[in-house]
Order: structure tokens, then sequence, then C-alpha cells
């Protein structure tokens, strides 16, 4: 996850690599965002990158974050679009199920790369010990198996699209994979363990929330090294799933 996924750059070492990623950065904004809009001050971009790369995996606020660069909002939502348009974010939008006052509509961004948000927020190893802020670990952990999955979705059979859902209560499903009537809901936990009552959201969402009349399959990504099994259609998936074969699983 620090390292990213640029193969040139991640190779380096930690101190190298964040100078390149922020040196990646400064390009875009100078060569590649000015080919395709006029800014009169680059470092409202610089800024408004810099506040994405804190939120990632986060619904943005557009009503506050205007104040914070010194935008209008109209700006922002422009500027967002191009950064879109450039790949150094995506935008995942909400699941809706379609009644009306339960779910809520906002879309979340992610940078398209952890090792980008690394550099940008200063993070090394040492960010992520265990008496360190978890949910630092954690935000870049759901955007690292967001990408994951997005860069998946051309090599799959069926075709999938990725959404992220919450309700007014509070409860949400990090990602959803939706392919003709089923549903992949993924959560994510920066733990080396996982219980029963981390699929709790998953359940209610399946059993008695919008997702009961779907074939609902519940994942839980962890920091762990086991496939586990927690009922009917709920696993508990390591990290390492995404870069390890099906022979290395047996093993």
């Amino acid at each position: 996850m620090l390292s990213g996924g640029y193969p040139e750059i991640r190779v380096l070492d930690d101190r190298a690599r964040q100078r390149r990623y922020r040196d990646y950065v400064d390009i875009i904004v100078d060569r590649d965002v000015a080919d395709l809009l006029k800014i009169r001050k680059n470092d409202s971009m610089r800024r408004l990158i810099d506040q994405l790369a804190v939120r990632t995996s986060s619904e943005v606020n557009l009503q506050e974050l205007p104040g914070k660069i010194g935008i209008q909002r109209p700006t922002l939502e422009n500027y967002i679009d191009v950064l879109i348009r450039l790949s150094l974010i995506a935008r995942l939008p909400a699941w809706s199920s379609g009644e009306a006052g339960r779910d809520i509509r906002h879309p979340k961004l992610h940078m398209t790369d952890t090792g980008i948000v690394a550099a940008l927020r200063s993070m090394g190893p040492r960010t992520f010990l265990a008496d360190a802020n978890p949910t630092a670990l954690g935000a870049v952990l759901e955007t690292f198996v967001y990408t994951e999955l997005l860069k998946s979705l051309p090599h799959q059979e069926n075709h999938w699209r990725l959404y992220h859902w919450r309700d007014r209560r509070g409860r949400e499903i990090d990602i959803l994979a939706e392919s003709g009537r089923t549903l992949v809901a993924f959560e994510m936990k920066a733990a080396a363990s996982v219980e029963s009552a981390d699929f709790q959201h998953i359940r209610w969402f399946r059993e008695t929330g919008p997702g009961s009349a779907w074939n609902v399959i519940g994942i839980v990504i962890y920091m762990g090294d086991r496939v586990l099994s927690f009922g009917q259609q709920l696993y508990a998936l390591p990290l390492s799933i995404f870069w390890t074969s099906p022979n290395d699983q047996e093993k």
C-alpha cells in the first residue's frame, strides 16, 4: 500500500519513492491539467489534491471543501472532474435500493494509487504501528482494495459495477459489486483478526435491509493470513488474496 502501483517508483526506498510521487503530482498539475483547464493559480489545484489524499475513501463534503482551498464550489466541481479525467482520482457512486428516505446517495472519492496517498500524507511504515491511529490505515486499506477491484473488472466473465452504500442510521458497506441480481458486499478491517460481529452491517443489509431481495455475498478483507467462513456466503479473506496465486493460497 505504501509503495503504490507504479513499477518504476515502487521499488525505490521510502524517501526517494515519496519524492518521485510528489514530483509526479506536480507534473500533473503543471502540465496535464493545463491541457484541459485554464487555472489562474496552480496552488489551488495542488491544495485540492492534498485535501483529497487526506479524505480518500470518504464522501467529500462539497460545502466545506471550497473554503479550505479558497475557491468557489463550481470551480471545485470542475477541478474534481478534471482529476477524474486524468485518472488521479475516481468517483465511487452510491448504490440505491430505490427505497426513498433510507439510502444516502453521495459518492465517495478515492485516489487511484495508495502510493501517492502515502507520499502526500508523509506516511511510512511507522504510521501503522500498533500504537498509531488505526483510522489512517483504514482509509488507505479501503482505497487499496477499491483500486484492486477496479483493475480486476475487465478480467471478469460477467459485467460488474462498483458502488458504496450507507443509510441514515450509519450502517454502511464500504464497496458493493453488482452484477445482475448478485451483490458482493466488501467490508475492510485494518486488523489481523476478524470475528462474527464484523459482518453485522452485511447481515442486516441482506436479511432485513435493501439487499434482502438480492443474492448477497459478504466479504471482510482483513490483515490476517487465512481464508475463513462465517456462515452462508460470508467469508473473511486476507488482503494478500489480491497478489497471491491460487496455488500459494492452498499452501
